[in-house]
């Protein structure tokens, strides 16, 4: 059984609301693989290991280790699949400075105060996907189809949406097709109504650039006690900018085509709270045991959107060819994404190998979208059971290891698998009034992420590079349609691929 989630709202709410819908808060709340070199090649699996100027970004104790202070930037190169939209397929990265100030006390307890200062770039949005899109070969699915049921609902109610009103400029009498919908007058209930109607498709292609990202800023301080409990808190601080360009493009069986692009920009600001603690239980071992937990980040965003719809139909009548646009004004509002917990272990033998393993949980149902004007507190609402209905818990699991084969030379392998937290059963319909204007929606399925690095340590300088490998997949579906005969027939997915390669690059100085 599919679950469907509408933007369904009352006919006689005057909407002025323009925020991302439920699947982008799921998206907003994802985050990378992300750090040093050092970090990132053991898979990240250092929040019971410690001693990473980056770990105090998952747990602040981490930093609670360090005997000395620590200085370290970075860079990274993301490359993709594919270049779309003007988009290459690879962009430079600064990906990451940070230092630790670590202070003796000369016995007493604590025995270390450390602070640290971190700027990590959390999430690179950067993204490419180009596809052909499948499903027209048995039965007459269009995206204009669906568009109708939308401009046919607004005309009833005269509740116009954006997407709606943009399909159907232009309405006439002398011209039978408006934008991308075929129209008819007909008479119900002695009422001259307008009814539009959709084209069947033969084939259609979709594209799409997701560039932007979340930077955190987090301050830090820990206590190293006894040298067996290490305990640490800080503060985050995130800037976030993502902008997601798309194209679809449509055949209809008698050559009618058109492209439909969007263009969706957020930006803004938000902070959390992060606290942890590094235990070694037995005095005589190195084991450790680590738990740390990080608050919902509270986002104050800024929304705004445009869509130009430019259709063809020269092959059809000679005049009909023509381009629409709208714009959308800026929106504010708040966002927070679901609180997190992680529990790690870690293990080492001398100064020559340590191995870690760690666990994070995280309920993407929890996220939520907060209304600062009470006149959309409804339309909110609504989003939020819609998250609440297609997110899910996701699980983090990470393993990694050091290995020091020669003095001053470091291998490091690394291991992510990430669990989805999409209902991968989940539908997203519009609704007719909704400033949303796009159609389209990915359910994504499970990372895995595979790390290598190797590092170099010239008295107190240290060079480290990491590579690391993400493989996801998803189902993509550039429109909602539904056929009710036969037994009901839902507009099948296309599969895509977010592969991604990363390479890392850091330099620091221990002092």
């Amino acid at each position: 059984m599919k679950t469907i989630y509408s933007f369904a709202l009352l006919a006689s709410l005057s909407l002025t609301a323009s925020a991302q819908d439920p699947f982008d808060a799921l998206d907003l709340g994802a985050k990378d693989l992300a750090g040093t070199a050092r970090y990132v090649s053991m898979g990240g699996a250092l929040s019971a290991l410690g001693g990473d100027v980056s770990v105090m970004h998952v747990n602040p104790a981490g930093i609670g280790l360090y005997k000395r202070n620590d200085f370290a930037v970075g860079v990274s190169l993301v490359s993709v699949d594919q270049s779309v939209l003007y988009q290459n397929k690879s962009k430079l990265n600064f990906d990451y400075i940070g230092a630790v100030f670590s202070y003796d006390n000369d016995g007493d307890e604590p025995m270390f105060f450390n602070f640290g200062i971190g700027v990590k770039n959390n999430r690179n949005f950067f993204n490419n996907i180009g596809t052909d899109v499948g499903g027209f070969d048995k039965y007459p699915f269009s995206q204009t189809m669906q568009i109708a049921d939308y401009a046919n609902t607004a005309q009833e109610f005269n509740e116009w949406g954006m997407l709606a009103e943009l399909a159907a400029e232009n309405t006439s009498e002398d011209n039978p097709h408006p934008g991308i919908l075929g129209k008819k007058d007909v008479v119900i209930d002695g009422q001259p109504t307008t009814l539009w109607n959709g084209i069947p498709a033969q084939s259609a292609e979709y594209f799409r650039s997701v560039h932007g990202s979340n930077t955190v800023w987090d301050l830090n301080v820990s206590l190293n006690l006894s040298d067996r409990w290490f305990i640490g808190a800080g503060l985050g601080f995130s800037w976030l900018n993502m902008t997601r360009e798309s194209a679809y493009s449509e055949v209809s069986t008698d050559g009618y085509q058109y492209m439909f692009e969007n263009m969706y920009e957020t930006s803004g600001y938000g902070f959390d709270v992060k606290v942890g603690a590094i235990v070694r239980p037995f005095e005589d071992s190195p084991f450790r045991i680590g738990v740390n937990w990080k608050s919902p980040t509270s986002y104050r965003l800024t929304d705004r959107n445009s869509s130009t719809l430019f259709y063809d139909m020269t092959k059809i009548y000679s005049d009909r060819q023509d381009t629409y646009s709208r714009y959308s004004s800026d929106y504010e509002y708040d966002y927070s994404d679901p609180w997190s917990l992680g529990v790690s272990l870690g293990y080492t033998i001398g100064k020559n190998f340590a191995i870690g393993a760690e666990y994070e949980y995280q309920d993407f149902s929890n996220a939520k979208y907060t209304s600062l004007y009470s006149d959309d507190d409804q339309y909110f609402r609504n989003m939020n059971r819609g998250i609440m209905a297609i997110g899910k818990s996701q699980h983090t699991y990470k393993i990694g290891a050091e290995f020091k084969p020669v003095d001053n030379v470091s291998l490091r392998f690394g291991y992510n698998y990430v669990t989805s937290p999409y209902d991968l059963t989940a539908e997203k319909n519009l609704d007719y009034a909704s400033p949303h204007t796009e159609t389209d929606w990915v359910n994504w399925k499970d990372i895995q992420r595979i790390c290598a690095g190797i590092g170099f340590r010239f008295n107190k300088c240290y060079l480290d590079v990491a590579y690391q490998y993400q493989m996801q997949k998803g189902d993509f579906y550039a429109f909602n349609d539904y056929i009710k005969d036969n037994g009901g027939i839902y507009f099948p997915p296309t599969e895509i691929k977010a592969n991604r390669s990363r390479l890392h690059m850091t330099f620091g100085v221990k002092f």
